[in-house]
């Protein structure tokens, strides 16, 4: 028999004492799905080339490269700071020949790579592609529109659809098997992601929530804090009152894409304590996505990665039943 790691048994011990695992409900949905709004996302054109494609050392047995893709930003969004800049991707490849699923990913807030390249990893072990995509340097400050910090999250989504585009060029890839995997702000993305591109059909998002602008409102995260701090100074208006106005005009939401992402594809894991992304917000992004399967831990945002090693057990198993392995 192998043996198994102490830190493993630890760690699946206090998974099965306090977490609780859902099934999915079924609840009627506020607003009918629809077709999903892909238009909205796309820029036309072709495919462009890689401006760059750096092999950087395998890692554990997975083959990984830093991509730089040339955006293709719509006339209407080019005025948006750094919209221009390189879409950065990290792509790690399992050691396949055949077509393998792929997973779109996006980074925590704050950090490009902590959890999420260990994730990339372990998963691509496992055979299935993982594509980091770097957001975009986000300009949202005080004196901006709304119209503008629309704009902002739109591009974050186009930009991770360019990148699924140039991915799918890649014969490794099986293009019926795509889906999304997701850390916090990563998993808001994914959520988002999901609900504007119907390629993706397999997701899992951990300590996700919505809509927006009520998470913003009130995160703990030091950033947004800040910019609380700040919008009020300067508009004199209260964070109730931003809030509403970004909740009313945010039409790139995981609360008002979530009607177009099948429940059945969607696994959730949410955090009872967490106050990043607070819980009550992770609920409501789950009733809107109508009830899916979920996993409640009994931690915060943080120390619910006390259960890392279980997390990527959980990660890919569920990946590997939503693929067919």
């Amino acid at each position: 028999m192998a043996r198994i790691q102490p830190v493993r048994l630890v760690t699946n011990a206090l998974a099965a004492a306090t977490c609780t695992r859902v099934p999915a409900g079924r609840a009627h949905r506020a607003e009918s799905a629809g077709d999903a709004p892909t238009a909205y996302y796309e820029a036309g054109g072709a495919v462009p080339e890689a401006m760059s494609v750096e092999q950087l050392p395998d890692v554990a047995g997975v083959s990984r490269r830093r991509v730089l893709l040339p955006p293709r930003t719509p006339p209407g969004l080019t005025s948006i700071p750094l919209a221009n800049d390189p879409i950065e991707i990290l792509h790690v490849a399992p050691q396949h020949a055949e077509p393998r699923p792929l997973l779109m990913m996006s980074p925590i807030l704050g950090n490009t790579t902590i959890l999420v390249d260990r994730f990339a990893t372990f998963l691509a072990q496992r055979g299935i592609h993982t594509a980091l995509v770097q957001r975009k340097e986000l300009a949202f400050h005080p004196e901006a529109s709304v119209a503008q910090a629309e704009e902002e999250v739109r591009l974050v989504v186009m930009r991770s659809r360019q990148a699924l585009d140039w991915l799918l060029t890649d014969e490794r890839i099986d293009p019926h098997r795509l889906g999304t995997f997701g850390i916090s702000a990563g998993a808001i993305v994914g959520s988002m992601l999901a609900g504007a591109d119907p390629r993706l059909r397999a997701h899992l998002w951990m300590l996700a929530g919505g809509p927006l602008s009520d998470v913003m409102a009130h995160t703990v995260e030091a950033e947004y804090r800040d910019y609380r701090t700040e919008a009020m100074r300067v508009s004199g208006r209260r964070i109730a009152d931003i809030r509403d106005t970004l909740r009313a005009e945010l039409r790139t939401d995981p609360i008002r894409l979530a009607p177009h992402v099948d429940p059945d594809a969607v696994l959730m894991v949410l955090a009872r304590f967490d106050r990043s992304v607070p819980y009550r917000y992770g609920l409501a992004l789950w009733r809107a996505l109508g009830r899916p399967e979920r996993v409640l831990v009994p931690f915060g945002h943080y120390t619910t990665f006390l259960l890392l090693p279980w997390l990527e057990r959980l990660a890919a198993n569920h990946f590997s039943e939503a693929f067919g392995d």
